[in-house]
């Protein structure tokens, strides 16, 4: 029967094959044939993609130099042995039938070519939206734990290339299109305490990239819906979540922005796309993400277990938020702890101060959303990692003076804030037009009525300065609100300073 099919390979002619190229060496686990036994050494040499009803095969070569022909789902009787992460990455796309489906279904450059243009509508969105969290220095960051991760490409005529891109959304939460874009959350970002977690998360979405599971699953679906449908849908969604957004009343002001209810936002922007682009994993999926993510870490160098510390610490997240879908499994989707159990419980604890250097700017910027939902201490644990790493501006310590008097009242409370209050004028990093205001709350609080006074008159002209700057927004539903705020501010502030004078 081998012989038979050998043979007929031979006669096909040569254009009817798409070839891969790889340079991989491994050993025969389980016997082939007699001409590849068990235990020889071979090389695998090609994939050869064949038309729509031609066998697919694989080109070993042997130690004596000759090259025999296999079925490609014989190659699965072969232990490979990587020697990098282009190696590694195409032996784990051979163990996982990518190569398989791309013989069944070919590459599927129209299929594929949606996909990027529906990943592009969305990016579109969040950028009108404002949810797009710039940071260059980190997102350079980013490309080199990539490289560390991904080689880039592994040549298997697939399009894509690994690019990131960070959301404004507390909720911890990434994925990976099929393009290659990984989307990251501020709030994902914000719950690690090392770069070794944050590895682990990058090779697991990298490898659903590599194992090409959105495809997969995309191909599964009966039918879907046309892109201007489905985002003409989404369109009327997000009018409603801005109308919420733009409504919404910030108890912390950012200057430019309002933050409550950016997390509504991508909620509902990433809750659409994600069934769109095929991000709805399956339960064997996940668990072979995890998989290849832990076995590339090991690869590395990388305790593989910083993946489990990293679910660890986002299953700790929805708990304290009271989010407990996370610990139900939805349709085959496997439940967190699940994932933990079979990935191992963490060998060490991962923390790394250097880290928090990396990751301040979305420190700070979750711990604005965070006191803005009313989620003090939280806010607080994140400003004061960024006081440990030295790295803390203007604006974290005016938070965590704010968070504190949101907790307590008491002398020494509202001293020890005063005082956080006092080390933010010492600073020149950016100044915050919130000082004088949390300044003369924290004045009234300890009997200080004069320096509140003069505190608060202050405040009203940095609104002032506010006014004029952001004047020229050309958003019409974000400069009405900015001046709505800052309109209600100063009112509030006049008043604030003639309520001071009678106390």
């Amino acid at each position: 029967m081998k012989k038979t099919f050998l043979t007929f390979l031979l006669l096909l002619p040569l254009v009817a094959f798409s070839q891969l190229s790889f340079q991989l060496q491994g050993e025969v686990s389980r016997m082939i044939s007699n001409e590849l036994p068990q235990g020889a050494k071979v090389g695998l040499i090609y994939i050869s993609l064949g038309f729509s009803g031609t066998p697919t095969v694989a080109t070993i070569s042997k130690e004596d130099g000759n090259t025999v022909l296999i079925p490609l789902n014989e190659l699965k009787r072969i232990s490979f042995f990587p020697k990098n992460s282009q190696e590694f990455w195409q032996v784990k796309a051979i163990e996982n039938g990518v190569y398989d489906n791309l013989v069944q279904k070919g590459v599927q450059y129209d299929l594929r070519l949606d996909l990027e243009r529906d990943a592009l509508d969305y990016l579109n969105y969040l950028e009108r939206n404002d949810l797009i969290f710039n940071d260059d220095y980190f997102e350079s960051y980013l490309q080199t734990l990539a490289f560390k991760i991904y080689p880039g490409r592994i040549e298997d005529d697939r399009p894509g290339n690994l690019n990131f891109k960070i959301v404004k959304d507390n909720t911890p939460n990434a994925f990976a299109f099929p393009n290659g874009t990984i989307i990251l959350t501020t709030g994902l970002l914000s719950t690690f305490n090392s770069e070794d977690e944050l590895i682990g998360v990058l090779a697991h979405e990298i490898s659903h990239f590599v194992l090409d599971h959105s495809v997969i699953n995309i191909n599964l679906e009966a039918q879907r819906k046309r892109r201007a449908e489905f985002w003409a849908g989404l369109a009327t969604t997000l009018a409603a979540a801005t109308e919420a957004y733009v409504v919404s009343q910030n108890e912390y002001y950012l200057p430019g922005n309002l933050t409550l209810g950016t997390a509504m936002l991508a909620y509902s922007i990433a809750e659409s796309a994600t069934e769109r682009l095929g991000l709805r994993y399956s339960r064997q999926q996940e668990l072979a993400a995890d998989l290849c993510a832990t076995e590339l870490m090991e690869f590395i160098g990388i305790e593989p277990t910083a993946l489990s510390s990293a679910l660890e610490k986002i299953k700790a997240h929805f708990v304290l938020k009271g989010k407990y879908q996370i610990f139900s499994e939805i349709g085959t989707h496997p439940n967190i702890e699940d994932r933990i159990t079979e990935i191992g419980v963490p060998s060490k604890s991962f923390n790394d101060a250097a880290f928090d250097t990396k990751i301040s700017l979305f420190n700070s910027y979750n711990a604005i959303l965070n006191f803005n939902d009313k989620h003090f201490e939280t806010a607080e644990n994140l400003v004061r990692r960024n006081i440990r790493a030295n790295v803390a501006t203007e604006e974290d310590y005016v938070l965590l003076a704010a968070s504190i008097m949101n907790m307590y009242d008491s002398e020494q409370k509202n001293q020890e804030a005063l005082e956080l209050l006092q080390k933010a004028r010492t600073l020149n990093v950016y100044p915050t037009v919130n000082l004088p205001k949390q300044e003369a709350m924290a004045f009234i609080r300890l009997g200080r009525l004069a320096e509140a006074k003069k505190s608060l008159e202050e405040y009203r002209e940095a609104l002032k300065k506010e006014w004029i700057e952001f004047e020229n927004i050309l958003d019409p539903d974000l400069n009405t609100a900015i001046r709505s705020f800052l309109s209600e501010e100063d009112e509030w502030t006049a008043k604030m300073i003639q309520k001071v004078n009678l106390l």
